[in-house]
């Protein structure tokens, strides 16, 4: 594996659990930190089939750089047989420049690339696309971080489905829950999301690293223990806001990734 994919998926670790890899003060406020998103969902039978054409489709990505000047996508693999491809967007310009490479890349690649998406279209059910914000303010960074981006290798997604106009008492409550944190100096990084366009709007995603699904679990008992009474009365105003839940488990990809095309020519 490269190191420059490895330093990729560090540095989306960071976004996505905002981590303190830098000051708090220098992530206060700034440009928005777009990310669009595209899952894609495997036939159960077809993951080692799914695998190997994607591979295939990153091998074909980086020989045509030539039209494919801006394109990259951090990969994850989630527990409900999902592929999700996580891309940094500066404005909604950023889809007109990714559709126009991807129609480019139909004329470069000719036969061979309609063939690759003829197979990859053969290992899936469906495909999703959703944009996201990270909301700085609602998100919690540790002075001293439980897990860095380094070493978070698996991340809890909570999605919290949203009643029609809640989305700022959502806000609200998470920068409520932020402020809980601080006060007990817990440890625990995690970003909040708020979907900003997709089915199923309006809903947040929480994201938290880890090191495995039962490390995160722990830590997050741990931090409601330490909540306490507090944490109790979270969950009351949670239940008030929500139509539903829902939380997934994803690990970092990196052999799926596509770092961008500075990364690419660091050395291996």
């Amino acid at each position: 594996m490269s190191r420059s994919k490895i330093w990729f998926v560090a540095a989306f670790a960071v976004v996505l659990t905002a981590s303190a890899a830098l000051p708090a003060a220098a992530q206060e406020p700034g440009p928005p930190q777009f990310l669009l998103v595209h899952t894609e969902t495997i036939r159960p039978p077809m993951m080692d089939a799914y695998v190997e054409n994607t591979k295939a489709f990153v091998d074909m990505v980086q020989k045509h750089r030539d039209v494919m000047k801006t394109f990259n996508a951090a990969a994850f693999q989630t527990d409900e047989m999902e592929m999700v491809y996580v891309m940094p967007m500066t404005s909604f310009a950023d889809m007109d420049t990714l559709s126009g490479e991807f129609m480019a890349m139909e004329q470069a690649g000719g036969d061979a690339w309609k063939q690759l998406m003829e197979q990859g279209a053969g290992t899936t059910v469906k495909a999703d696309e959703w944009v996201v914000i990270r909301l700085a303010d609602a998100s919690y960074e540790a002075a001293e971080p439980a897990v860095t981006p380094e070493a978070a290798k698996v991340f809890r997604w909570d999605f919290y489905y949203l009643e029609p106009g809640k989305e700022a008492d959502a806000t609200q409550l998470a920068k409520d829950v932020k402020a809980l944190y601080e006060q007990k100096g817990l440890h625990d990084s995690w970003s909040v999301f708020q979907a900003i366009m997709g089915s199923e709007l309006p809903y947040f995603v929480v994201g938290t690293p880890g090191t495995s699904p039962a490390d995160i679990e722990a830590r997050r008992q741990a931090a409601q223990a330490a909540l306490g009474d507090a944490w109790t009365k979270v969950e009351q105003r949670i239940s008030s806001l929500v139509r539903s839940t829902r939380t997934v488990y994803a690990w970092a990809r990196p052999d799926l990734s596509i770092p961008p095309p500075a990364m690419e020519k660091m050395e291996e």
